[in-house]
């Protein structure tokens, strides 16, 4: 059976049920948008790289120690 994307066969389910599923969808839809937001918030950021001779990593603590 095909269906579209856009529906889902609740014929055989009691109104409780359908219920559910509504609300379950809307919370789906909700954490998506939130997914989307932070995806798009993360590609804007771009932070500059210097090349330097440490070898492993610096805590921001020793970073701000140096200075």
């Amino acid at each position: 059976m095909s269906r579209s994307k856009n529906s889902i066969d609740v014929s055989d389910l009691s109104d409780k049920d359908i219920k559910i599923v509504q609300e379950f969808v809307k919370i789906l839809r909700v954490r998506t948008r939130k997914e989307l937001s932070l995806k798009s918030q993360d590609e804007r950021i771009v932070f500059a790289t210097r090349e330097s001779d440490i070898i492993g990593s610096l805590t921001r603590e020793e970073i701000y120690d140096y200075l």
